[in-house]
């Protein structure tokens, strides 16, 4: 299919496919009267390859104006957050994640201490 981008007609009207007007042993000489789908199927081809570029320099624009500096800044964000995590071990996050679950283990406790003196002190105060 690329062939056809690319191909130069011959003395023999037929294109082709090399660039330097050769045929190989692998290579099948293309006539030129191409049928209408497989130009309109290169057409989308084409189309769909430029918007798809379209969209590649928008992503870029993007991170840009964001301040990651493009698809290679957000590659080395990447690599400089990967080496930040590198550097914590497993262990040292299994400890930090217990300790939390210790403390929310004793503020909910706490908490219900003081519904408990909160109900005890309405029960006194307010009898109603």
């Amino acid at each position: 299919m690329w062939y056809y981008l690319s191909a130069s007609t011959n003395e023999n009207g037929t294109v082709d496919a090399s660039p330097n007007g050769h045929t190989s042993d692998f290579e099948t000489p293309l006539t030129t009267s191409v049928p209408v789908s497989k130009g309109l199927e290169m057409d989308d081809v084409l189309r769909q390859a430029e918007a798809l570029l379209r969209f590649s320099g928008e992503v870029e624009n993007r991170m840009a104006e964001s301040g990651l500096g493009g698809v290679t800044g957000v590659i080395e964000r990447y690599v400089q957050l990967r080496q930040a995590l590198d550097r914590l071990s497993q262990r040292e996050l299994d400890w930090a994640k217990g300790e939390v679950d210790r403390l929310i283990a004793t503020l909910n406790s706490v908490a219900e201490q003081l519904e408990q003196l909160r109900a005890i002190k309405m029960a006194i105060v307010d009898p109603n």
